[in-house]
């Protein structure tokens, strides 16, 4: 993984390189500096040689001629890490080229084919680890990212209808959640896929609902005729139940850029999809989707939302802008869809094993997000605590985690990236340490505090903002201190709780996986 350059190497005084680039890796794993090679998680095991995930695994998710083209295109680049020569982004040596975009976005490079293989075989073997006993929990650190890949690469909407493939080749999450129930398909019947990266995870919708037969057509014309074609489309992983068996979930922003491009065409957020979307609620059979609607009005009002009636299980949550609020509403909005929608939704799915697709571009330091999520640290933490909880109630703590977007690497060991990457994994060690079981009673208590917090962090802006124009309209001073909305809100951690007194399951306290496929740095390992 750390052999998939989209750039020349880097070197002190570099031009800024691309945000998806190898020192995203290095933050996390150098040996002695990574943050995740720091003391706190001495228990973890860690693997440097995670095998390539086999073609068989792949095309259960992917079509053949499309891994075909990515392999070809590969192939043809010059392999500068065997000559160990410099290469320059658009200079050729000899015939070959270092460097070829797929779009704008994309950059691959001679040995990115084979990073994508191992990137993926990587999160089959945290899959083989957890239905294993080895380990409870595995977080699995790779790159190339995958949730933007579709079954044919890019996947287009109405608002993008080119589409791109957003630093994405394999649909990691996707491939492993197949694998799964296609190898242990006496154990993992159900399994929940839940994304919190910022942007859409437009591929792994695509995926999920390829489970369900359906067609497409195509029309070719030419200066004599034009000709409509009709083809089936169907990738199931194991048999025609699974539609039923694979829950996707994916909470991330949704809308225009900025406030004021809201009524100019495009511009869209990227990749322009995923407005809230929920599936039927509840074990009732007769709940209706308006039912769901009003059940949720409180929560899903203000956003684009529709109610899901087909054969998927799909739940989009699309956040929008958090322009002009309370500091903490956007952080308290995204924990809240969690606490109301997401969580008891995967509660009542029951899953066999939770796959997470770990995005931490929505720290409020990343510039990749424009300003949606507006995330910090604490949060990651937080959303992968419950989690754990969830998958301690269900699945006797089985999850898998896989490294996908986050970018703000300045910094390096101490940037927003890393130390987001950081909380995530301590919270996933935590979750090997004390089993500790989903309780939505305490969901409910800790939304209401800080909804309290948020009223009076209002009001103390608006006492402040009334103050300000009396000043003005009395040609005072005005007062430029610290306003009432820079006070951070008190948001529960999962550091914060008292594990002493915290219910124990009757699960075995295994150490946490994470896999890092062909590291440089020698492994400390530990046994389970």
């Amino acid at each position: 993984c750390r052999e998939h350059f989209t750039c020349a190497p880097l070197h002190h005084g570099s031009a800024d390189p691309p945000p998806e680039n190898v020192n995203r890796l290095k933050v996390l794993l150098d040996y002695p500096n990574g943050v995740l090679r720091a003391g706190e998680f001495a228990e973890c095991e860690f693997s440097d040689d995670a095998q390539r995930a086999s073609l068989g695994d792949v095309v259960r998710v992917h079509d053949w001629a499309y891994v075909r083209n990515l392999q070809t295109k590969c192939a043809v680049l010059h392999d500068f890490c065997a000559d160990g020569s410099t290469p320059e982004m658009g200079v050729p040596v000899g015939a070959q080229m270092p460097f070829a975009h797929l779009d704008g976005d994309t950059v691959i490079s001679a040995r990115t084919y084979e990073a994508a293989l191992r990137a993926a075989g990587s999160v089959i073997e945290g899959v083989d680890r957890v239905m294993s006993g080895r380990n409870r929990n595995v977080f699995c650190a790779v790159r190339p990212p995958g949730h933007h890949a579709g079954m044919r690469g890019v996947v287009t909407n109405d608002n993008d209808d080119s589409g791109s493939h957003g630093f994405c080749l394999l649909n990691n999450v996707g491939i492993a959640a197949a694998y799964a129930r296609h190898v242990y398909r006496g154990r993992v019947d159900k399994v929940a896929i839940v994304d919190f990266d910022v942007h859409h995870g437009n591929g792994t919708e695509e995926v999920v609902r390829n489970l369900v037969p359906t067609h497409e057509e195509y029309e070719m014309k030419t200066p004599m005729a034009s000709v409509s074609m009709r083809t089936e489309k169907w990738k199931p992983w194991l048999n025609e139940e699974d539609p039923d068996k694979v829950l996707f979930v994916s909470s991330h922003g949704y809308g225009k850029k900025s406030e004021e491009l809201e009524h100019v065409p495009g511009h869209w957020f990227y990749p322009g999809s995923g407005s809230t979307c929920v599936p039927p609620g509840g074990s009732d059979p007769s709940t209706t989707p308006e039912d769901v609607r009003a059940a949720e009005s409180d929560y899903l009002g203000g956003y684009e939302s529709e109610t899901r009636a087909d054969k998927h299980r799909i739940l989009d949550l699309g956040l929008g802008l958090a322009t002009r609020e309370v500091s903490g509403t956007a952080r308290n909005r995204f924990r809240d869809g969690y606490r109301k929608v997401i969580l008891p939704r995967i509660m009542a799915f029951n899953p066999d094993l939770i796959l997470i697709s770990a995005g931490f571009d929505g720290h409020k330091k990343d510039d990749i997000n424009f300003g949606y999520l507006s995330l910090v640290e604490e949060d990651f933490e937080w959303v992968t605590d419950e989690l754990i909880k969830v998958a301690n109630s269900c699945c006797e703590g089985r999850v898998v985690s896989v490294l996908e977007g986050g970018y703000a690497i300045k910094g390096a060991h101490v940037s927003a990236f890393a130390r987001s990457a950081q909380a995530h994994v301590r919270a996933l060690l935590n979750g090997s340490r004390f089993a500790r079981p989903y309780d939505q009673r305490y969901c409910e208590w800790e939304s209401k505090l800080e909804r309290d917090f948020l009223e009076k962090a209002k009001e103390r802006q608006e006492r402040k903002n009334k103050e300000t124009l009396m000043q003005l309209y009395h040609g005072g001073g005005i007062d430029t201190g610290g306003a009432a909305n820079d006070v951070p809100l008190p948001l529960a951690s999962p550091s914060s709780i008292d594990v002493a007194t915290a219910p124990m399951l009757g699960t075995p306290q295994l150490p946490v996986g994470t896999i890092a496929p062909d590291s440089a740095a020698p492994a400390a390992e530990t046994p389970a």
